[in-house]
C-alpha cells in the first residue's frame, strides 16, 4: 500500500489531503482483528485517509470492500473508490456512507462497482467522522476479474 509516496511504483500518482491535515497510514497488524491493521487521522484535524493500489495489470473491477473500525473514537463516515488506468488520471467510480453503528468494531463497507470498470489503478479515500478523534482501518480488498487477452 501507498504511505505518503513511500511505496508508491510511480511518484506521480501519490496524492495529498488538499488542505486538510496529512493523515499518515501505518502498517500495523493484519486485520481486521482485536487491534488494528492500519490506521489514520490521529489528530482531530485530519480529515481523510488515502491509499493507492497499483494492481500490475487492468482488471475489471466489479467491487471493493473495506473494513472499517466502528468505535467509540474511531469512525469512518464514507469510503470514496477511484479508478485509472495509467495511474495519474483517476474516474470517481464510487462513493459509500459506512453502514454500520458506533458500536460494530471492524465492519465492513462494500463498494460494488457498477457498472463494472477497467483498471490497474484503485485510490481509495477513506473519510473520517470529524466528531471522531482517530480513523482506524481493518482491510481493503479490491475484487475483480482479469481480462482476456
Amino acid at each position: 500500500w501507498n504511505s505518503q509516496g513511500i511505496y508508491a511504483t510511480n511518484q506521480s500518482i501519490i496524492d495529498t489531503d488538499g488542505s486538510g491535515a496529512t493523515a499518515d497510514m501505518f502498517d500495523g497488524i493484519n486485520g481486521p482483528d482485536g487491534n488494528y491493521s492500519c490506521n489514520t487521522a490521529w489528530s482531530t484535524g485530519a480529515k481523510y485517509g488515502n491509499l493507492i493500489y497499483d494492481l500490475k495489470s487492468v482488471y475489471q473491477i466489479s467491487r471493493v470492500k473495506v473494513w472499517a473500525d466502528c468505535t467509540v473514537n474511531s469512525y469512518m463516515k464514507t469510503v470514496e473508490i477511484h479508478a485509472s488506468i495509467d495511474g495519474s488520471s483517476y474516474n470517481h467510480i464510487a462513493t459509500v456512507a459506512n453502514p454500520n453503528s458506533a458500536s460494530s468494531g471492524y465492519a465492513l463497507v462494500n463498494c460494488q462497482i457498477s457498472p463494472l470498470i477497467h483498471a490497474r489503478y484503485i485510490k481509495v479515500i477513506m473519510v473520517k467522522d470529524p466528531a471522531k478523534n482517530i480513523m482506524n482501518l481493518g482491510e481493503v480488498a479490491v475484487l475483480g476479474d482479469a481480462l482476456e487477452p
